[in-house]
This record gives structure tokens, C-alpha cells and sequence, in this order.
């Protein structure tokens, strides 16, 4: 009798083996559909940040002990709702007082919670703003994209004197499909080019039809600091994806265009 069990047994250690023998997942939290990041065990820490190369990796520390940990939480969840598609399936969170081994971790590399960082090529930056999901959204675009976020008027207007040509999107919400292809755009040619384009985001919909489009979402490249021509980009002949975007952007910067440069992540 004993048998059968024993196979059973061995046969479950072999899917689990095959799946991912060395995650181990951190308890109720994986099961909650509603994260927008992955709750990890201290375990899989090291591992996880070894893995963090030319694609970046997001890790928040928070401390579950404290009574305000959920509104915390929850905050940081909302903030990766709006910027988890700069690192899909990159976004993690090691919740660091309760667990005796993550409260050595943050002890040793002198962590004040809640905290953020990105780790990428070996190096880490790491936020140092109000635990907001605004601020947190801004630190996050601004160190991965470089972009700007122009949501009223006077910030486009105030954006668009910066530089001699600059390129503002207008999306329905923060990395909704549309979104999400435009930031591709910007970090990898920060990756690649080492510079960053001057480009904002905005949802601000009633000036993005004034600016001309009828769906109010779209793309600009406006050029002499605000005062010279726009031009938007032709979705009815091109294709809103990544490739595309990034070769009418360059066509319309021009090969004389010259981007800040930037430290690389």
C-alpha cells in the first residue's frame, strides 16, 4: 500500500521540480489576484536580484510588523498598477519584519522601509521621496524613461520650452496599451543610445484635442521650444507599436537631434 503513495509523492516533487524548484512563494499574499506585484520570501532575494541585467528589477521592502503595513501596502500596489509595465514580471516586494532573514537583509544593507529600488547591470538606485503613489510613479518613469509627466496646461506648456524639439504622448491611463508601447520606445533607446529623448505623458484629453487629436490620445513632436510647428503622429498609416513609434520619432527629431545624455541604470 505503502507504493502507490510513495509514486504519487514522487510524481508531485517532479512537476513542482520542473516548474521552479528554487521559488518559493510567500504565502497568502501570491494567491491575491488583485497585486500588481510579486510578494517574495527572503529566500529567493539574492537569486532574484542576481537575474537583474540589461532588463531592470523592481524590489520594495515593507514592514509587515508595523500596524499601517496594508495602507502601505496598498499604496505601493496602486503605484505599480501605473508603472509595472516599464518591468513586466519584474516588480517584487519582500515584506521585511516579520520574517527573521528578510529583517537581517534590510539590517545589513541598511534599509529604511517602506523602500524601493531598481537594480540593474549590478548597480541600484533607490527612491528617496514621500511614500505617495504619485511620487513613487514619477521617481519610476523619470529613472527608467526618463519622461516627463505633463498633466495640466502649464506643466505641457512649461515641458515643451526644454529643448528645441520634444514629443508628448497622450494616453487613457498610465501603461494601458498605448502607453505602454511609447515607454517601451524611450527605454530602450536609453539603454541602447545612452541618452534620453525629451518626452512627456500626459491624460490630459481636452488638450490633446486641441492640439489636433479627434480620439484624444495620440503622439506631438513640437518643435522650437514650443513656438514652432507640430506634428502628430499619422495612426491612420502607421502602427501605435514600439518599432514604428521609434522610427517616426527619429524622423522627426532629425539626425541632428542631439538627447541629454544619461548615467545608465
Amino acid at each position: 500500500m505503502r507504493l502507490p503513495v510513495l509514486c504519487v509523492a514522487l510524481g508531485l516533487a517532479t512537476t513542482s521540480a520542473k516548474r521552479e524548484p528554487a521559488f518559493v512563494p510567500a504565502d497568502d499574499e501570491t494567491l491575491d489576484p488583485s497585486l500588481n506585484y510579486t510578494p517574495i520570501k527572503s529566500v529567493n532575494y539574492h537569486g532574484i536580484l542576481a537575474e537583474a541585467g540589461r532588463q531592470p528589477v523592481l524590489m520594495a521592502y515593507l514592514d509587515d510588523s508595523l500596524e499601517n503595513y496594508e495602507e502601505v501596502r496598498d499604496t505601493y500596489n496602486r503605484a505599480v498598477a501605473t508603472f509595472g509595465c516599464l518591468a513586466p514580471d519584474r516588480n517584487y516586494m519582500m515584506a521585511s519584519g516579520k520574517e527573521v532573514r528578510a529583517r537581517f537583509i534590510v539590517s545589513e544593507d541598511d534599509i529604511t522601509m517602506p523602500s524601493l529600488s531598481i537594480f540593474r547591470r549590478k548597480r541600484q538606485v533607490t527612491f528617496a521621496g514621500n511614500w505617495t503613489e504619485a511620487e513613487l510613479r514619477v521617481w519610476v518613469y523619470k529613472e527608467l524613461t526618463g519622461l516627463e509627466f505633463v498633466e495640466e496646461d502649464a506643466e505641457y506648456d512649461a515641458f515643451v520650452k526644454t529643448a528645441d524639439k520634444t514629443t508628448v504622448a497622450f494616453v487613457e491611463q498610465f501603461c494601458d496599451a498605448k502607453s505602454a508601447e511609447f515607454t517601451k520606445v524611450l527605454a530602450e533607446h536609453r539603454e541602447n543610445v545612452k541618452t534620453n529623448i525629451p518626452a512627456g505623458i500626459s491624460r490630459n484629453h481636452e488638450l490633446a484635442k486641441i492640439l489636433g487629436m479627434e480620439t484624444a490620445t495620440g503622439l506631438v513632436v513640437v518643435a522650437g521650444r514650443g513656438k514652432g510647428p507640430r506634428t502628430l503622429f499619422p495612426e491612420n498609416t502607421m502602427q501605435w507599436r514600439a518599432d514604428e513609434l521609434h522610427a517616426w520619432m527619429m524622423g522627426v527629431f532629425g539626425t541632428k537631434a542631439k538627447f541629454r545624455n544619461t548615467d545608465e541604470l
